[in-house]
């Protein structure tokens, strides 16, 4: 059989709309320069923020990963005017948490050294979400909430009720992605957040050294999303009024794939509580191993729950499916090792 060959017209038509597609590639890239893209991000920040924000440079590149598109925002940083928020400040000047990001003019609610953004945009216009790639680098986030009505992270200016209605219906006409594709999520260089609520006396930060996340959720089923997620020497310490917690955790890793779920953490909480109970450390860990069982209706499934902590250990397993009528099914074992409920009893 001979070979059929394309008609020179059809070969013309595809040669004529490649040769668009790269125009238009190039003339966005063009659009786009670091000069260009920095002035449309000052423009729209402007408009749209009641805070200064300010950074080194934008960059965007398209021509080397097409189709992904990839921004990237180096050293920025968030602020606002340090007499914004005075008379409130000056009465709790005492606390050290409350002085944390603040300066002579300007006092800061966010800053970090790196965000990188790249996506899939050929992907997008097909319904799907694809992040190639997140990545924040030395985030540091002061949130400080004075009253019930004032905080120092409400930025955006107020729209109008008809506006704000408007924006309402908008959102729930608007469909989501048939399928989200997060291929890297990473925060690095040791990520810090402070939170300050002086008029319910709660002080409390969070940090970690690095986390890394990776997931493919489809809307239609989440619960046969895969996720991977890792986190390493995170800490959460808070004070509230004279009682200081601080929950450490070494290493927790999530693992979801096919409906089978596994978890692992090992952590320690320290306690220092007034009322003469003293100082305390309790170490805990936890392993679970189970899933979403498919069916007609939801089900859970544990194989494994291992828990160990303030001496003891754990082993629990069980299953439960919701019924009609708002009625549940719940089968479930548990021990604990070494431990007799008699001795318990005797006590």
């Amino acid at each position: 059989m001979s070979n059929r060959k394309f008609p020179k017209w059809i070969k013309a038509i595809l040669l004529s709309f490649a040769g668009i597609v790269v125009l238009a590639i190039v003339a966005v890239s063009i659009i786009l320069s670091q000069k260009n893209a920095t002035a449309l991000v000052n423009k729209y920040s402007d408009e749209f923020l009641d805070a200064s924000l300010e950074f080194s440079k934008v960059d965007v590149s398209i021509l080397r990963k097409f189709p992904s598109i990839s921004i990237t925002l180096s050293d920025a940083s968030l602020t606002y005017p340090s007499s914004r928020f005075a008379k409130f400040d000056s009465m709790y000047s005492g606390q050290r948490m409350m002085r944390m990001g603040k300066g002579e003019e300007v006092d800061t609610l966010a800053s970090f050294k790196k965000l990188t953004v790249a996506t899939n945009i050929v992907r997008i216009l097909s319904g799907q979400l694809d992040v190639r790639n997140l990545e924040l680098d030395g985030p540091r986030i002061f949130a400080r909430q004075y009253n019930d009505t004032t905080a120092n992270w409400n930025i955006f200016p107020e729209s109008d009720g008809e506006d704000a209605v408007e924006e309402e219906d908008t959102l729930k006409k608007e469909s989501f992605f048939d399928r989200i594709n997060i291929r890297r999520v990473a925060l690095t260089d040791k990520p810090f957040i402070s939170f300050c609520s002086p008029e319910k006396e709660i002080y409390a930060c969070f940090g970690l050294k690095d986390m890394t996340l990776g997931a493919n959720v489809k809307s239609s089923d989440i619960l046969s999303s895969e996720i991977d997620l890792g986190m390493e020497k995170l800490f959460i310490s808070g004070r509230y009024r004279t009682d200081t917690l601080l929950y450490a955790i070494d290493q927790v890793n999530l693992k979801a794939h096919k409906r089978r779920v596994r978890f692992d953490l090992r952590s320690n909480l320290y306690a220092a509580v007034s009322d003469g109970i003293g100082r305390h450390s309790i170490p805990f860990e936890i392993k679970l191993a189970g899933g979403f069982p498919k069916d007609t209706v939801p089900c859970v499934a544990v194989k494994n729950l291992d828990l160990k902590g303030m001496g003891l250990e754990a082993r629990c397993k069980g299953f439960a499916r919701a019924e009609a009528r708002e009625r549940y099914y719940v089968k479930a074992s548990a021990e604990i090792k070494n431990y007799k409920v008699g001795d318990f009893m005797d006590e």
